[in-house]
């Protein structure tokens, strides 16, 4: 958690002053993932999820935009039951503003998924990348909408997750 905190603060201190456009804030997203599992080839059918975390984001005057998020998401996953899943990541975003106050971005992360079991549970841990957008609406609220595509191992089960996911959200900035 500590890593994750210093993370965010150097994130929110490269924000620059000579930028055209810039923010932190807060998000909400609620999203709906497909999950297969290599352990007896499961396959989860669409999962549900809501997440909430912190964002910055700068664009400069070349209009190049970069941003980072840094949160988690909570939802039920269906291998062999309805089993709790909670998932913690921070994600790097680099892209370009293509008309006033819209961007589109690519999306590099790292992302820890937590299956929590009837008596354990599951930590599965790896690398994803994704394609996502935001617009700012009204200069307080940017909407956002991304896809991500997570390939994770449990190393103690010799398992592994791959994780597709789309979330639309919104996020409070400053």
């Amino acid at each position: 958690m500590k890593k994750i905190i210093f993370i965010i603060l150097i994130a929110i201190s490269s924000i620059s002053a000579y930028s055209i456009d810039n923010g932190i804030g807060v998000y909400f997203n609620i999203g709906g993932g497909f999950d297969k599992r290599d352990i007896n080839n499961d396959k989860s059918s669409i999962n549900l999820s809501y997440g909430l975390g912190a964002y910055a984001y700068n664009v400069n005057e070349y209009k190049i935009y970069y941003g980072i998020k840094a949160g988690g998401d909570f939802g039920k996953i269906h291998f062999t039951n309805k089993d709790n899943f909670h998932t913690l990541k921070i994600q790097g975003e680099l892209g370009y503003r293509i008309e006033k106050k819209t961007d589109v971005y690519f999306i590099l992360g790292y992302e820890k998924f937590i299956i929590n079991y009837t008596l354990k549970s599951a930590h599965y841990r790896g690398l994803g990348f994704g394609i996502g957008g935001a617009k700012t609406v009204y200069g307080i609220f940017r909407l956002f909408s991304d896809f991500t595509y997570y390939i994770l191992n449990d190393h103690s089960l010799d398992d592994t997750i791959d994780d597709a996911r789309i979330n639309c959200g919104i996020i409070i900035k400053d």
